[in-house]
């Protein structure tokens, strides 16, 4: 009887106190409570918080954002209790004052799940907040800018960001994606997959290197200059048959490669343990 009352209480304290006393019911109670318990309450959960977060739900948008509030909660818990052993094992080597500031990160984190208008995303979020908790300590300021640019990308954005990736975490025995399984996965043209590359090497993620052409340009390029000193010279010395001059071609191009913030940002986020 004690028993029932004390999970009875837990439950009214997650429904009380919203999605960031998560945690800290998980370094109360533990993983097996909250698997058996909290799961069929997720919905309610979700809706409380909703009508506090947003007061007097009325009209179209007000409905809309109350949906996705829930949608996303939802997802987003439902993530946690998936890996909640993981979690209840780093939060029980932290200290009080660590647990608290991760719960606080928490608290953070589902703000963003929230306003979050693509669902395959919230693993992401969730999965971030897992590798989050292995640090012993971790800055505000790490969160909201990591947190900040992946609100930004799209599914598209991460999945080109993931094709530059492969080759420091596939085997040869995985099977590998190309940019056309991309182009055709999300019916993107060759103008709209280039247009990703550059949102990606504008935010840091990306950056760009010459290849092997460039040094066979280099060479190029020392020739038609030396070409150039003998012309001057024939002309110089009034010479009837000038030397002829070559157009000089530069063939290396721009190559995308993953930036080390890129690299980083792709374990926080997409790389699972």
């Amino acid at each position: 009887m004690m028993v029932k009352r004390k999970k009875q209480e837990v439950i009214k304290s997650l429904s009380e106190l919203g999605q960031t006393t998560f945690l800290e019911v998980v370094a109360d109670y533990g993983s097996e409570f909250l698997k058996e318990e909290v799961s069929s309450f997720i919905g309610a959960i979700a809706i409380d918080t909703g009508a506090s977060l947003i007061p007097g739900v009325s009209g179209a948008w007000q409905s809309h954002k109350r949906r996705r509030l829930e949608r996303n909660m939802n997802l987003a818990i439902g993530e946690v209790i998936n890996r909640i052993e993981q979690i209840e094992e780093r939060l029980q080597m932290r200290t009080s004052e660590q647990q608290h500031k991760i719960n606080e990160l928490f608290g953070f984190i589902l703000d963003y799940v929230s306003d979050e208008p693509q669902t395959d995303k919230i693993k992401y979020f969730i999965n971030g907040f897992i590798n989050l908790t292995e640090h012993e300590s971790i800055t505000e300021d790490f969160v909201l800018t990591y947190y900040d640019l992946m609100s930004e990308l799209r599914m598209v954005d991460l999945a080109v960001l993931r094709l530059y990736c492969q080759g420091y975490y596939y085997d040869d025995e995985t099977p590998r994606e190309t940019f056309m399984d991309v182009m055709e996965g999300f019916g993107l043209t060759r103008t709209q997959y280039k247009s990703v590359q550059e949102n990606l090497l504008r935010v840091g993620l990306l950056t760009t290197e010459k290849d092997k052409q460039s040094l066979k340009d280099l060479d190029t390029l020392f020739e038609s200059i030396e070409m150039i000193h003998k012309y001057l010279k024939a002309i110089e010395k009034g010479k009837g048959r000038l030397p002829r001059l070559k157009e000089v071609k530069m063939k290396s191009k721009d190559r995308y490669r993953i930036s080390p913030f890129g690299r980083s940002f792709y374990d926080f986020f997409l790389e699972e343990e």
